[in-house]
Order: C-alpha cells, then structure tokens, then sequence
C-alpha cells in the first residue's frame, strides 16, 4: 500500500483564539476537530505507525503549536509553553482536541543612533616590565614547590578553604574547599581556582599554614551565579596549604617549552599576552555596546519567562547551599534573601538576551561552528586549558549556550564597529 504525501489534514480548519496577556505575550486557546483527529489516526495507520494516547496528543500539540507560529504576524522569541504541571490529553472519541498555551511574539525594537554610541577602548602598550613578569610566573609554574609553614608571601601558592556566613545569623551560606592560586604583590588580586576574589588577599597574605581569618567583601559574581548580589558578607578564610616555590631557571621553560632561546621566547610572550588583551579590550567594548544599548530600550520579558528563570536559580542556589554542608532552612532563608537580586539579574539578563537575539536578526549577524571552536581556543588558553576540554567542561555544566551568545554578540559588535565612536582610555584606570 503507497502512503499519501498529501498533508492528512487542512490545517485552516484549527480553530484558534488568543488573547493578549503581557509584555508581547499571548494566551494561545487551540480546537482541532475529531475530524482532523480521524484523519490524522488513519494515515499513522496506514503508515504502520500507530501510537499510544500520550503519544498521539503529543503530535496533535505540536500540530497545533505549529499551526498558531504559522499565523502569527512575527516569530516568538521565547516560544511554547504550557501552564506548569499539564501535557496534551487525548479527547474521547467524536470530540475536539482542545488545548492552551503561551505563545510569544517577537518584540519590534526601534534601534538607537549607533553613531552616537561612544565606547571607552582600552589601550595598553606590552611593555619589557610586563613581558619579564609574565617570564616569572612561567618560571614559578615550572618550578619546585615545598610546603613551608611560613608567613603567606608573594609567590606563594596557596590553597583555602573560603566560608560565606549570612551577615544576620551568621549561619553558613556556603563553604568551598581547595581553592588554589597564587599570591600576586600587595594590593594586587587573587585567582583561586580560576576565579578572581577581589580583597580576598588580605585574608590570606601574612597568614600561616591552619590560620583563619574573617574579611568583609562582595561575593565574586560567578560564586552561585551571582545570586548573593553585591553587598558584603563576612567571609571566613582558613589557609590550608602553603606552598613556597623555587623559580625555574630560564634555560628550564626554555627546555620545557622547546625554544631555542631567551629572545625568541620573550617574543613569544610579547604576543601572547597582546592577544589576551585585545581578547579583552574587545569583550569590555561588546558589554558597554549591549548596555548602551539597553539603556536606550524600554522592553521587559514575558512575566513566564521571567517567573521560569527565578524558579530555576533559586532552585539551584539552594541546591547549591544544600550541597556544600548547609541544612535545608539555610537554604531556604539564603532563597528568599536572594529573591529580589535573583528577579533583578533575571530581568537583566533576558532583556540582554532579547537584543541580542533581535539585533543579531538586524545585521544579519551569523554564528558558524568554526567560530564557536575559536572562541573556545581563545578562552581555553586565557584559562590555560586545552580547547576540548573546556568545551567537554562547558557542555556538562549546562554553558556552551552562553557562550555561543557570547560569539552572536562578538558578530553583532563586528558588524556594527564601523559606525560606533572610540574614545581611548589607559586600560590600567579601569577598576
């Protein structure tokens, strides 16, 4: 038997109804008559692919969701969703499949002047000083490190373990072990895991081996996703591990690193640290355009997306609090104390995402594989890791997402550089 190309039914005869809710929102109501349900049943039959109830309602929903995109005057940005805790069910015989659900519509964005768009463009000259301090932190990674029970020190490598307290109760919000980095010169921040912990140093320098101590400071942004907000914990610090390290020689790297000599790898590093550098003078210039503009745009999300995007962070910061030792009413009250900065960030951040999504539909802006495998090299070596296994690390915890956004906006900003206006500043004034 030859199964019919023909679509099994006219789609036309879905009835559709919607109704406005808010910011671009739309309450989707959906009818297919049990005579589209009958047609649709005898060509799975025929086809030899008959289902289940659960199945069957599935299709008839995206039939139907289909259907309400292919009128709609714009495309979503946001999509489909139905009311939390329902799925498509199955009619009984003879009536229509009926069912609701929240539908977008893209939003139409007047765009600013971007010529009148001034950006602040970083400038720094890779002086001998910075390429011979760059020289003596590869010499410090090559070297020998011992365990000394001295006074922390610049050089020194240092593990801690870093315990954020609720500034009220002082109940333990989270505690992270085995934070690793190395002290810089004084005043100058630290990098514990990869991460900078700005004012964290004066917790750790001068400190012995089993000393704790107790700073005030903001949280770092990437700490539970930013949910604590800016303002200061009490921050308790306990220096685990001290390690005093004995700089490799230069020959030593030289050998390590396969150069022939002293000259060539100065060059080398010259370079490397120039294109780190204009790696970040160009996301500083990409976060003051997308801010700029969105100083310019009146647009606030779907209340659902919104209300989906909180639920979700909150859940995981108190996962999170939970996961490091803490009970479940610290991590209910840390929840709700964050509520108000997690709703904030929130709007923040799904605004930033809309125009980025509508701009990029603007200038056309295209992301190719090739770009994003880029974008990931650059970020692997400021991080010194290997491509892959950022890209393994970024896919497991749910980020390759954000940073493909990351590459639209680098497009965008390519594509619109050449109307922008520069203003230099000396990259050390930035704070």
């Amino acid at each position: 038997m030859t199964v019919s190309n023909q679509p099994a039914i006219d789609t036309s005869e879905i009835k559709i109804d919607e109704t406005e809710m808010d910011n671009f929102d739309r309450l989707i109501s959906v009818e297919m008559p049990s005579s589209c349900i009958k047609k649709i049943k005898e060509r799975l039959a025929e086809g030899g692919m008959e289902q289940t109830d659960e199945q069957l309602a599935a299709l008839l929903m995206q039939i139907c969701t289909e259907e309400a995109m292919n009128r709609s005057e714009r495309d979503p940005l946001w999509g489909v969703q139905m009311k939390s805790g329902t799925k498509p069910v199955m009619p009984a015989d003879g009536d229509p499949f009926t069912a609701q659900f929240a539908l977008d519509l893209a939003p139409v964005f007047a765009w600013p002047d971007f010529g009148s768009i001034d950006l602040k463009r970083p400038t720094m000259t890779i002086d001998d000083e910075t390429v011979h301090r760059e020289l003596h932190q590869q010499r410090l990674a090559a070297g020998e490190s011992t365990s000394s029970n001295e006074a922390a020190a610049p050089d020194d490598d240092v593990t801690v373990e870093i315990t954020v307290l609720d500034p009220d109760s002082r109940d333990e919000i989270i505690t992270m072990s085995d934070m690793r980095g190395r002290l810089g010169m004084p005043g100058e921040e630290i990098a514990l895991n990869g991460t900078i912990f700005p004012g964290f140093d004066r917790g750790i320098r001068d400190r012995s081996k089993g000393e704790t101590s107790e700073i005030e400071c903001p949280v770092p942004t990437g700490i539970l996703q930013g949910r604590l907000g800016t303002k200061n914990y009490p921050i308790r610090i306990e220096l685990k591990e001290l390690l005093r390290t004995t700089p490799a020689t230069v020959q030593q790297v030289l050998d390590e690193y396969g150069t022939p000599n002293e000259e060539i790898l100065l060059m080398q590093i010259r370079t490397s640290l120039q294109k780190r550098f204009e790696f970040n003078q160009k996301l500083f210039m990409i976060n003051q355009l997308m801010e700029s503009i969105a100083s310019q745009i009146e647009y606030s999300p779907p209340k659902r997306v919104v209300n989906r995007m909180v639920r979700d962070q909150a859940q995981t910061l108190g996962k999170n609090i939970i996961d490091s030792g803490g009970s479940k009413e610290e991590a209910d009250k840390a929840v709700k104390d964050a509520q108000d900065s997690i709703r904030d960030q929130a709007v923040a951040f799904l605004k930033r995402k809309a125009i980025s999504a509508m701009l990029q539909r603007f200038v056309n802006a295209q992301m190719t594989e090739v770009d994003l495998q880029e974008h990931i090299a650059q970020l692997a070596a400021l991080h010194g890791k290997r491509p892959e296994a950022l890209r393994k690390e970024l896919m497991d915890s749910d980020k390759l997402t954000g940073v493909s956004g990351q590459v639209i906006e680098a497009k965008i900003y390519e594509k619109l550089e050449s109307q922008l206006t520069f203003t230099d500043i000396d990259a050390r004034s930035i704070t």
